[in-house]
């Protein structure tokens, strides 16, 4: 049987409107994700890190065990990534933290925000489209970029699933 499940990543988003949305505008990712030869898709979620930075060791190697125990074909975080850390500086050294461990792992990751996300607002601090492109840049082959650009806000978008055999969602 040929199944497709579409995540979507705004936490606002209907599945509904998702749905009927993908076919016309779709992310145009670089990597294609499909289900295994036993029919499964594994999904790591970690949400909230906010205002934890710097990690402490304990945090980063729970992070590492899960990922080398689980194996999932996809990591995201899904908002509140780095409560009042979006200044100038303070971002990057905060999000390097779990980002160099998904790039070490070689997992494929994706990101969406949350309110703490963005708090700030001022020339020093990076809006969500500069942290997005943050992201990227540090994420480097490993960051799933699904965004879509027709969507209300920058992280917002579906990640197809496709069949285990093709390329039929």
């Amino acid at each position: 049987t040929k199944s497709c499940i579409i995540i979507t990543l705004h936490l606002f988003a209907m599945t509904t409107f998702a749905q009927s949305t993908l076919p016309a505008v779709s992310p145009n990712l670089a990597q294609k994700f499909h289900f295994d030869a036993t029919g499964k898709f594994r999904i790591m979620q970690l949400t909230d890190p906010q205002g934890v930075y710097p990690l402490e060791e304990p945090v980063k190697e729970l992070i590492r065990r899960g990922i080398r125990k689980y194996r999932p074909s996809l990591i995201i975080l899904t908002g509140d990534n780095t409560k009042r850390f979006n200044k100038h500086g303070e971002f990057e050294q905060a999000v390097s933290e779990f980002m160099d461990i998904f790039v070490a792992e070689q997992i494929p990751h994706a990101i969406t925000f949350g309110n703490h996300d963005s708090e700030f607002k001022g020339p020093e601090y990076y809006t969500r489209q500069e942290q997005y492109d943050i992201y990227k840049q540090l994420g480097g082959k490993y960051f799933v970029d699904f965004d879509i650009a027709e969507l209300s806000g920058v992280g917002s978008g579906a990640i197809p699933i496709l069949s285990t055999d093709d390329d039929t969602p």
